[in-house]
């Protein structure tokens, strides 16, 4: 929509649509990574 179009009223919907890793996959990695480590 034009500026002027979007006067008055309240803009609703998806502001950032992007993919992001899913926290507990990329912690499980973290996780493995440390024990095989710990070992040293």
């Amino acid at each position: 929509m034009k500026p002027e179009e979007l006067q008055n009223k309240t803009v609703i919907g998806i502001l950032v649509d992007k993919e992001l890793p899913v926290y507990q996959n990329e912690y499980d990695k973290i996780r493995e990574r440390a024990r095989g480590t710990a070992g040293r």
